[in-house]
């Protein structure tokens, strides 16, 4: 089923530390996605999680040393209802593969190489992880749209 998600990142934390505090304050079951940035801000690591609070104790690829920044992500919008087949809601799971498939992180190198299932549509708001209301421009080569046509095998990006 096509998918339209909306994700609210939050940052950028100077260290995996300082998302880890951060997290510990987020509750359990919040759809959350993270990012870890490496230099000239190439994203190169994107996961998620619905369990912030823990995820990021051992975690290697994130803990991964040319990772500067990083951002936590609340996805926004509700998934599809009804009975699912993973285990994680379709529209995080979608938002999670689209992200991963267009921006291609190179620490991500399982997730990429999957076809995503069907259309989907990401749009990314950034907002100062000071009081979480106040949009920032943090990361100027990263989409704020990026939408995937499953007929086609294609993506669109929009950076405005």
């Amino acid at each position: 089923m096509p998918e339209a998600i909306i994700v609210d990142w939050y940052g950028p934390y100077k260290s995996k530390d300082d998302l880890k505090l951060e997290a510990k304050e987020w509750e359990d079951g919040t759809c959350t996605l993270y990012m870890g940035v490496q230099s000239h801000g190439r994203v190169g690591y994107i996961g998620m999680t619905e369990g912030p609070r823990t995820r990021f104790d051992n975690h290697e690829k994130l803990a991964n040393a040319d990772n500067r920044t990083f951002y936590i992500g609340e996805i926004a919008t509700r998934g599809t209802s009804g009975r699912r087949k993973k285990k994680h809601r379709t529209d995080h799971a979608a938002a999670e593969h689209a992200l991963v498939a267009y921006l291609q992180p190179p620490l991500n190198n399982q997730l990429m190489k999957r076809d995503l299932e069907d259309c989907c549509v990401v749009f990314s708001r950034f907002f100062s992880k000071d009081d979480y209301e106040t949009p920032v421009d943090v990361l100027p080569k990263f989409p704020r749209i990026i939408a995937y046509d499953s007929y086609r095998e294609e993506f669109v990006a929009g950076w405005q």
